[in-house]
């Protein structure tokens, strides 16, 4: 279905959309040396222009928080010089990264001398289009210049300055190097063009929309071109019985506490009913300002059961302990709200995240080999932890030097997406006059 449909021979974001066609087939030419020097050319630029950067951040800052912005979002919004730091050697990381494009991944000489070959090649013009976070911009661009693609990018309005300020500086290097064509954003300002990018399937080979389930339910209802979704993360993390507290407590903190915000922290806790430790667990959270959703069981030892002495200081009446809803367990809340169930074993707590999780990211706090090999094995998600940080989900952790998102289909990427993710493969036929018979 498309919105707005537009007239091909006259609409201005048809010379735009064949301009970034154009554009993607000359950065495809571009041979591996002159992408390794000029996505270290803008490695040095973020820095050398980070005063412009930082200025359009703060007023982009300025204006979400009169908007009431949650802190949470604010978080994921801010830029300083320590990010932009990251981001630049995020990037001095993906132009040593080895080559993905060109490559041949397999090549076998027939017996009549007929040559066959895969190569790598770019997927093409890719629309991306993305929320709240302008590192993404830059992320998404370097890994666009790794893998040959052209890209249309459209982010959030709360993040337009910055990332103006940001693809200004990007620009001036693409220029140098004669890809500025390959790139272009989409104005955030103006919805409509969304929809009708969306119907251009001539133009547009792959959408990549990252951000909540409004945002890639809406593009998966308004395209007809293939869609890779970077859904929301309800990721979970079960404490099994036999689970060491000192090393559970800093792994639930690290993956709650530390940047609520973003989409690989823990929104569900799952804990076995024989786990001795509950009570100092629920207290920890509740002292670093966590809200608790908790299940009827653990709502009813927390008022009048074993909890209730252990959990004092810490009222009902309080606002910070509540009775999970229903609704609770599909939630992603990005801010310091965490469900907790009680669950019998490690089945029960796989049937819960069959029946909740996003396929983002699940993780299991366990001793027994075996109860950590089946929940491996039960588990659908792009990544499963054994006994570490929800938060290792990321391509910068997982060494793809930066990712352009966590993929939460399966076709034809399943979790972070680095350059290597953002190319397909060809057959390649060499012969000397060979014909078929």
């Amino acid at each position: 279905m498309q919105e707005n449909p537009i007239n091909l021979d006259v609409h201005p974001l048809i010379d735009q959309l064949s301009g970034l066609r154009a554009g993607q087939k000359r950065l495809s030419h571009l041979e591996e040396a002159g992408r390794r020097s000029l996505l270290q050319k803008i490695a040095y630029s973020l820095l050398a222009g980070q005063d412009g950067i930082l200025a359009a951040n703060a007023k982009d800052l300025e204006s979400a928080k009169a908007a009431g912005l949650s802190a949470a979002l604010m978080d994921r919004l801010v830029l300083s010089k320590d990010r932009l730091k990251s981001l630049s050697q995020a990037v001095l990381a993906i132009s040593e990264m080895a080559p993905v494009l060109n490559q041949t991944l397999h090549q076998a000489t027939r017996p009549d001398g007929l040559t066959i070959r895969r190569v790598t090649v770019p997927l093409g013009v890719i629309f991306f289009i993305f929320e709240s976070r302008p590192n993404v911009l830059v992320d998404a661009v370097a890994l666009a210049l790794k893998s040959g693609n052209g890209m249309l990018l459209k982010g959030g309005r709360e993040a337009e300055g910055t990332n103006q300020a940001l693809m200004a500086c990007l620009r001036r290097d693409l220029i140098d190097y004669g890809v500025e064509g390959a790139f272009a954003v989409l104005q955030a300002a103006d919805r409509n063009l969304v929809g009708q990018v969306l119907g251009c399937s001539q133009w547009i080979d792959l959408v990549i929309p990252r951000g909540g389930a409004e945002l890639v339910n809406y593009v998966r209802s308004h395209t007809q071109i293939p869609v890779i979704a970077h859904d929301k993360g309800l990721c979970h993390l079960y404490v099994h019985s036999d689970a060491p507290k000192d090393q559970v407590i800093p792994l639930v903190l690290n993956s709650k506490v530390a940047r609520p915000g973003v989409c690989n922290a823990l929104e569900t806790l799952l804990i076995h009913k024989d786990w001795p430790h509950r009570g100092q667990l629920l207290k920890e959270l509740l002292q670093h300002q966590v809200e608790l959703r908790l299940d009827q069981k653990l709502f009813t030892e927390v008022r009048e059961g074993s909890l209730k002495d252990y959990l004092k200081d810490f009222s009902l009446n309080t606002g910070k302990i509540f009775v999970a809803t229903p609704e609770d367990w599909n939630t992603e809340y990005l801010a310091l709200v965490l469900n907790v169930g009680e669950v019998t074993g490690v089945d029960e707590a796989i049937s819960h995240i069959a029946t909740y999780g996003s396929h983002h990211t699940e993780v299991i706090c366990a001793v027994d080999p075996v109860v950590i090999e089946q929940f491996t094995i039960g588990v659908d998600a792009s990544c499963v932890g054994v006994n570490a940080s929800t938060r290792f989900n990321d391509g910068g952790e997982l060494g793809l030097g930066a990712e352009i998102g966590i993929s939460t289909s399966k076709l034809h990427a399943y979790g972070p997406m680095g350059a290597a993710q953002l190319v397909t493969s060809r057959f390649e036929v060499y012969g000397a006059g060979h014909i078929r018979k």
